[in-house]
């Protein structure tokens, strides 16, 4: 898009008073990229995003129990759910047996896998899929 003057002093009054960027996009007649880009190029201060975050919480720092593996510790009929995140000091997997066809025990197997027929259904969703 080709900005003459008057667009570029009528951006940077909006931008000064606050007006939001898909606002000044419709009275500019242009798009939300192109006022992003500009106001870039232009040097206009950047401002907050609207959108507000998540609380982030705590992680969950879970000791290791007694048969906690390290990753060269396992065994193929090893668990391999993982506790803590990769790289910290307390990283480890659960180490207890396998259940058959599977990587995890059978606590951490039904708490990372369930069955189609166990999830419910709304009943707009049945009606969807009967057509």
């Amino acid at each position: 898009m080709e900005w003459t003057e008057d667009q570029v002093l009528a951006l940077t009054d909006l931008w000064k008073r606050g007006i939001t960027v898909a606002k000044i996009a419709a009275e500019l007649g242009t798009t939300i990229g192109s006022i992003t880009g500009k106001t870039s190029r232009l040097g206009l201060p950047r401002r907050p995003s609207p959108i507000k975050g998540r609380k982030i919480h705590a992680k969950r720092r879970v000791n290791r129990p007694k048969n906690a593996k390290t990753m060269f510790d396992l065994k193929d009929d090893q668990c391999r759910y993982p506790y803590n995140a990769p790289g910290d000091k307390d990283f480890h997997f659960c180490g207890k047996k396998i259940k058959p066809d599977s990587v995890y025990c059978p606590r951490h197997h039904r708490l990372c896998y369930s069955k189609i027929e166990t999830r419910k259904m709304s009943d707009a969703s049945i009606r969807y899929f009967q057509r």
